[in-house]
């Protein structure tokens, strides 16, 4: 179990790696400065803990989890699991458009010598500003390399300021009277 662990969580952070580069151009996390690693996406140290993690999943939680999914009613499970995959994948599918945003941002700030404030285009860039604003995604992905490019290029250029999302006073359903009072 531990070696079939090992190599089934090592060659999907791999692919994963692998995927993030090429879809986004990005990097989560390198391993070159590592012994034993294998082009910086993986090393012998994480596929070790992926092993034995492994053998805590399937050893341990999965007979916890057998025992607690088993007590909740079908109905009651087959509603809140289709709850929990449409949550999962509108964040992956946010989490893929705040980045497509930023990657856009820095290649236009790249592209030009100076650049004044870039102005988000379409409705979809709007409504995903409003859904994850860039301050969202510089806290929750500081490492990424994507993410430390932009904050380069925010340092360097006033105009390119990472947008904390719309005041409290611009949200759609605000009531202007509650800020006269409040």
């Amino acid at each position: 179990m531990f070696l079939a662990g090992l190599a089934i969580c090592t060659t999907i952070e791999y692919a994963v790696s692998a995927g993030l580069e090429r879809t986004f151009g990005m990097v989560l996390w390198d391993y070159r400065d590592k012994p034993v690693n294998l082009h910086g996406r993986i090393w012998l140290q994480s596929a070790i803990t992926w092993g034995l993690m492994s053998l805590l999943l399937i050893y341990l939680l999965d007979p916890m989890s057998i025992r607690l999914i088993s007590a909740i009613p079908r109905p009651a499970g087959e509603t809140a699991l289709a709850i929990l995959v449409t949550l999962t994948v509108s964040s992956a599918a946010l989490t893929i458009a705040a980045f497509r945003r930023i990657r856009r941002r820095v290649g236009a700030v790249d592209a030009t010598a100076y650049a004044d404030e870039i102005e988000i285009e379409s409705w979809g860039d709007r409504l995903v500003h409003r859904l994850a604003p860039d301050m969202i995604l510089l806290g929750t992905f500081s490492h990424a390399n994507l993410i430390v490019r932009y904050r380069a290029l925010a340092a360097r250029s006033p105009s390119v300021r990472p947008r904390r999302g719309p005041r409290r006073d611009q949200w759609p359903l605000h009531d202007k009277s509650e800020a006269a009072h409040g």
